[in-house]
């Protein structure tokens, strides 16, 4: 069996021998001799720039200082100091994710079930907090759905007897760590909330439009006047230090006879053209614009798209597990750097193929007798 060479770091001059490592699994046998910290006035250590080398660098050179060959990453993210949630802050070098958007439909039904199933498995994941995920309520998770044909009958009722502010309220409390980070939020509800995270300002809408004849199927959008008017104030106080405005909302932007590859998709569409619009679509664009938003997130119709409209770069979610003609689980990776967003799709293969690992009662038997997760749904 081949062996590598031993590593030898006799001081700072040796630096670009150290090796950082990811796997608390690679440390076995190794002693602990010390703590070191790279700071960054970026937005991320993954942007493949000067910014991350020089961080990268400098954690090298201090490993190097004690003598150490290896250095453990142990944090995603340490921050401290009154600029903790800004720019330039003290950070851990870190990889992966900075930060999770969530454009709603979390569930099917709207149960508070499948809400203590998506908390249970943020919290198992450590990012039940505001400083790791932002998210936003869909018309499933207020109304439900059809899923089967007795549902046809039972779904009107099941909208009439759901009152609609008090719905979205429980969907929060089950999350309301993820708000703790809020520089804004209204005086009645969650809606518009605010947040910034590296120096990117987040902004939650509720695109919810109330059941009603003129909703029947409770899937239609709909921002109200207070919600536009808050938001905004939230662009008026801030400075013009923070360049990337990014809006997280639940339904969609674009015409869905954009895209039509089948028949059975063609058709598909015309129904959905009907029950699931956004209404006053163009004036919330013009607004938009004129506010400076860079990006706007949302979810609603199950496919993976990426577009722009009158400049402003919209990127939907798809469905991570029920996408349209789709066996893999998708999600979208977008990266900010120096002011540009780009965006890319991954792309997954189901870990298990069981049917009964989507019931609810699975995840809450794992969850109670401590099993290892097979399959994660939403994430």
């Amino acid at each position: 069996e081949d062996v590598t060479e031993k590593i030898v770091v006799n001081g700072e001059d040796d630096w670009e021998k150290v090796v950082i490592l990811e796997d608390k699994a690679y440390i076995a046998g190794l002693k602990k001799a010390g703590e070191v910290r790279g700071k960054t006035g970026l937005i991320n250590f993954q942007t493949g720039n000067t910014g991350d080398k020089k961080a990268s660098k400098k954690l090298k050179m201090d490993a190097a200082k004690l003598g150490c060959p290896f250095v453990l990453m142990t944090a995603d993210k340490t921050t401290v100091g009154a600029n903790s949630n800004a720019l330039g802050g003290s950070q851990a070098i870190k990889t992966g994710v900075d930060h999770i958007l969530i454009s709603g439909d979390i569930t099917d039904h709207g149960t508070e079930k499948d809400f203590e199933i998506f908390r249970k498995i943020l919290k198992n994941l450590n990012l039940l907090s505001g400083e790791r995920v932002s998210l936003v309520a869909g018309n499933h998770d207020i109304y439900g759905g059809v899923t089967i044909t007795e549902d046809l009958i039972s779904f009107p009722s099941r909208c009439l007897n759901t009152d609609y502010e008090k719905k979205v309220e429980l969907f929060h409390s089950y999350f309301s760590e993820t708000l703790n980070n809020a520089f804004f939020l209204p005086e009645e509800g969650i809606y518009p909330y605010a947040k910034i995270i590296d120096g990117v300002v987040i902004v939650g809408l509720n695109s919810n439009e109330k059941f009603s004849l003129k909703n029947p199927a409770a899937s239609n959008g709909k921002i109200n006047k207070t919600q536009l008017e808050n938001l905004s104030l939230i662009f008026d106080k801030l400075n013009s230090d923070y360049h990337t405005k990014i809006l997280l909302v639940h339904h969609h932007f674009y015409k869905l006879d954009d895209v039509q590859e089948t028949l059975t998709k063609k058709f598909f569409q015309k129904i959905e053209s009907h029950t699931t619009k956004l209404k006053k679509r163009r004036k919330l664009i013009k607004l938009f614009n004129n506010l400076g938003v860079n990006l706007v997130l949302h979810g609603h119709i199950h496919e993976n798209k990426s577009y722009h409209i009158k400049g402003i770069k919209f990127i939907n979610s798809g469905a991570s597990i029920k996408n349209l003609f789709s066996e893999r689980l998708s999600l979208n990776s977008i990266r900010i750097q120096n002011g540009k967003i780009s965006d890319e799709l991954l792309k997954f293969q189901f870990v298990s193929s069981k049917k009964d690992h989507l019931h609810p009662d699975y995840f809450l038997d794992i969850y109670n007798k401590k099993k290892d997760l097979e399959y994660l749904p939403a994430i």
